[in-house]
């Protein structure tokens, strides 16, 4: 959704109960039931478009006192005019090309990179700066004291994230660090396979369910 300028978002979350009204109120204000190309013609006359992502973990339906966990919700929209119903909107929006205000989720960031080859920068999710530092001190502190299996469970993190190019490229620099370090150890036992290549994410067709349809069968 950024790649179509919807840099603009809201965040948070709701109990299952309340996903209906909380929906029906944005769509209101931001029209969220626009197809993709009533959106894209929308925008052409200098109007907002958005959509709405909502996440439900693995164990949603239980966790909370009623028995449901909360539903995790983004709201991203682009720049331009609102519909009159909005005009009393009192929103907080946060800019996701505001390095203290990028979207976060589970570790990862979504930022804006220029890849080899390209002369501007595209949509890429990878570690945050905090997991990212993590991992390099993890590494660094573990192949200096010898704690081979903390190292191979961190390698196995590393390696199984999700393989945007943020993140590929990130892995890859962790990998040159534990090789470096390995080096620098120069002991034996203190050496072990890395992975030659990081995997990629393959693009899946843009899908999803109603609403009161995914809400009554979960």
């Amino acid at each position: 959704m950024a790649s179509k300028n919807h840099v603009l978002y809201l965040r948070g979350s709701c109990p299952p109960e309340k996903l209906i009204s909380l929906w029906d109120k944005f769509n209101r204000f931001y029209d969220l039931d626009m197809t993709r190309l009533e959106r894209s013609r929308l925008r052409k006359k200098g109007f907002a478009s958005a959509r709405m992502f909502l996440l439900a973990r693995k164990d949603f339906g239980s966790g909370n006192s009623t028995g449901a966990q909360d539903i995790e919700w983004i709201l991203m929209r682009s720049e331009g005019l609102l519909n009159a119903a909005a005009a009393d909107a009192r929103e907080r929006w946060l800019s996701a090309v505001d390095n203290k205000q990028r979207i976060q989720i589970d570790g990862l960031e979504l930022v804006r990179l220029t890849r080899e080859g390209n002369q501007s920068p595209s949509w890429t999710w990878r570690f945050s700066r905090d997991l990212y530092e993590e991992l390099r001190n993890s590494i660094v502190e573990d192949i200096r004291h010898h704690r081979i299996d903390r190292l191979s469970d961190t390698v196995e993190r590393i390696w199984r994230a999700p393989g945007f190019a943020g993140v590929r490229a990130q892995g890859k620099s962790l990998m040159k660090l534990i090789k470096d370090e390995q080096i620098r150890s120069q002991k034996p036992s203190a050496l072990i396979d890395l992975p030659q290549r990081f995997g990629y994410i393959r693009r899946i067709p843009d899908k999803g369910m109603r609403l009161s349809f995914f809400l009554k069968n979960k």
